[in-house]
């Protein structure tokens, strides 16, 4: 009897003090990016170009984690999340190279939040047809390779083969066109460095610029949420967390919710009640649905 007694209570202790290699995700803050950040400006800032007023909501959405590297679980907390609606339990890895910190993943959070603007930035440009200069950067150079000692990080790749390099013609997309092997050349500038990504928030804050920049109203006056990754182009990726995320804007009083196409799938049985989702591939099919919802006309939904 003691035995046993012993060995349920080394196994509760275990539970409780064994980390588990899950992170759990929760809906997180949104914001709206018609209105303020949190030190109280715009959240965008358009100068040098005529802008109009905007209401209503088109507000981007996150998703909260616990657990990490250095904030383990125990399995009971996984456990909780996991009969909890509207959270998930992943595999830390999800969220953390091996060896990463989450001061790291933090970082890098914010490193593409700030590359997210200035995606955002040139896909409602391109839309719009508003000249700007595209910004096309090396990230990294492969040891070994013929662009070893060539290239460097940073460098903008402004054409390929003589063709520019624009929001509809990544250099990517240019030098893929060509066969392997094929030589290939590209014009190079060295005064500008970072990189440019495109994190989930990316759709929103072009749906944001593009409200400012163009006369009427997108939402309508609705509140609108979304997500998607954006490319220069316009193109809306999938991205992670979206239960979390449709949750989140719900919670926060949204009644539209912008989804990538690709992120279809994912939403069976977990739209909240109350939400219409609307399928959007690209941001000129986005800003074309918003305007056919307030014409009263029929959307492309999930």
């Amino acid at each position: 009897m003691f035995v046993a007694i012993s060995g349920v209570l080394l196994a509760a202790l275990a539970a409780v003090f064994v980390p588990v290699p899950y992170v759990i995700l929760s809906p997180g803050p949104t914001l709206n990016t018609l209105g303020k950040g949190p030190g109280g400006r715009s959240l965008i800032q358009i100068t040098g170009h005529p802008t109009y007023p905007t209401f209503g909501h088109l507000n981007l959405v996150t998703v909260s984690f616990q657990g990490g590297p250095s904030n383990s679980l125990n399995i009971f907390a996984a456990l909780r999340a996991w009969l909890t609606p509207h959270e998930a339990v992943v595999p830390q890895e999800e969220l953390f190279v091996p060896g990463q910190t989450q001061q790291q993943v933090v970082q890098q959070d914010t490193q593409q939040m700030t590359s997210s603007q200035q995606t955002s930035t040139a896909a409602a440009l391109c839309v719009l047809k508003i000249k700007f200069q595209v910004v096309d950067t090396v990230a990294v150079v492969a040891k070994g390779l013929p662009a070893d000692g060539v290239l460097r990080r940073g460098d903008v790749i402004t054409a390929v083969d003589g063709k520019p390099v624009t929001c509809k013609a990544s250099a990517a997309s240019l030098i893929r066109a060509r066969s392997p092997g094929d030589l290939v050349t590209l014009t190079i500038a060295r005064t500008a460095g970072g990189d440019i990504g495109g994190p989930s928030a990316g759709l929103m804050f072009a749906l944001g610029i593009v409200d400012k920049l163009t006369p009427g109203n997108l939402t309508g006056g609705r509140f609108v949420a979304g997500t998607g990754e954006i490319s220069a182009d316009g193109t809306i990726s999938a991205i992670g967390g979206i239960q979390q995320k449709m949750a989140g804007a719900r919670q926060a009083g949204a009644t539209l919710f912008l989804t990538p196409a690709a992120n279809c799938a994912d939403t069976a049985g977990a739209v909240p009640a109350g939400m219409r989702l609307v399928k959007v591939r690209n941001l000129a099919g986005a800003v074309s649905a918003l305007h056919a919802l307030e014409a009263g006309r029929s959307v492309p939904s999930c």
